[in-house]
């Protein structure tokens, strides 16, 4: 029987294979590994991807990670519009001070956010998906922490003042309904379903889009982030409400 070589690199501590034992190694077959990097010839090229950080030997989720975000996309929004029903255009786009965005604007941004992802990923990920390919069997991580909460980004500010950069298109000088915002959110992330189920997770997961506050992220990561960051918001409009109320 031929002997498999094993790629002699170290994993993150307490990474290991589901129903293996936590092993110093990544403890892959390098003749099982369906791609051009099977081949003998090419173990320095993988071991300089590995090296990066950016494969850690997280086994893949069981089920679609892709499928788990973009639904929680649908509950989080869902979830804020049922608290909005009643709230009237006046309270929608007020401004409690200057240089503090409006129930209506927080909304919208998340909007423009996600429209802006799921365009710049039309793009990149058909390239990007090119040297994917060559590592579509190798494990992808899939989850991320909740950056909007890390100590570091928040008190340094860093990308928590980086709305105008993705400016709302609707606000108190071009007011529009609710209705008219919830829809135009429920399209986008229809959008993102229909772009996001167009693609093999196996890819996204290989295809990284770095960012300077918060690190390289793949693609399935970067989706999480954007449902952290909706989250984020519909916080913010939530706290707003209550105000409201109590006021």
């Amino acid at each position: 029987m031929r002997q498999v070589r094993l790629l002699n690199l170290p994993m993150r501590a307490g990474a290991s294979n589901v129903g293996e034992e936590p092993h110093s190694q990544f403890n892959y077959e390098w003749d099982n590994l369906q791609s051009p990097l099977r081949s003998e010839r090419w173990p320095f090229l993988a071991n300089l991807v590995l090296s990066t950080g950016i494969y850690h030997g997280v086994p893949m989720m069981q089920g679609s990670a892709v499928a788990k975000y973009l639904d929680l996309f649908n509950e989080q929004r869902e979830s804020i519009f049922r608290e909005l029903t009643a709230v009237h255009d006046d309270v929608l786009w007020h401004r409690p001070e200057p240089g503090t965005w409006s129930i209506g604007e927080h909304l919208d941004h998340t909007r423009v956010v996600n429209c802006y992802f799921r365009r710049l990923f039309k793009v990149y990920v058909p390239l990007a998906s090119v040297f994917a390919r060559l590592f579509r069997n190798l494990p992808y991580e899939t989850e991320i922490d909740d950056v909007f909460k890390r100590r570091d980004f928040s008190m340094k500010n860093i990308g928590m003042h980086l709305g105008w950069l993705w400016p709302p298109k609707y606000g108190s000088n071009r007011p529009v309904g609710l209705a008219f915002l919830q829809e135009s959110l429920e399209l986008e992330h229809a959008a993102s379903r229909r772009f996001y189920s167009a693609h093999d997770e196996s890819l996204l997961g290989h295809i990284v889009l770095p960012d300077p506050t918060i690190g390289a992220l793949n693609v399935v990561q970067w989706l999480r982030v954007q449902a952290y960051h909706d989250a984020h918001h519909f916080g913010r409009v939530h706290a707003r409400l209550e105000h409201h109320i109590g006021s």
